[in-house]
C-alpha cells in the first residue's frame, strides 16, 4: 500500500510539472500572437492610402 502511495504522488507530481510547462507554452503562444496581429493589423489611414495608391496604379497602367 506505501509503494502504491508513493507511485501517485509522484505521478501527480509530474502532472503538476506537466500542467506548468503546458501554462507555460500557451503564455508563450499568446504573445506570439498579439505580436503576429499588430504586424497584421491595418489602419484606416493605411487602408485609405492604400485604395489611393491603387487608384492612382490603375490610373498610370491606362494611359
Amino acid at each position: 500500500m506505501f509503494a502504491f502511495t508513493i507511485f501517485l504522488a509522484i505521478a501527480l507530481a509530474v502532472a503538476l510539472f506537466m500542467m506548468y510547462v503546458m501554462h507555460v507554452r500557451i503564455q508563450q503562444l499568446t504573445e506570439e500572437l498579439r505580436e503576429l496581429k499588430a504586424k497584421v493589423e491595418i489602419r484606416g489611414d493605411e487602408l485609405e492610402q492604400l485604395a489611393r495608391d491603387i487608384e492612382e496604379f490603375k490610373r498610370l497602367r491606362i494611359i
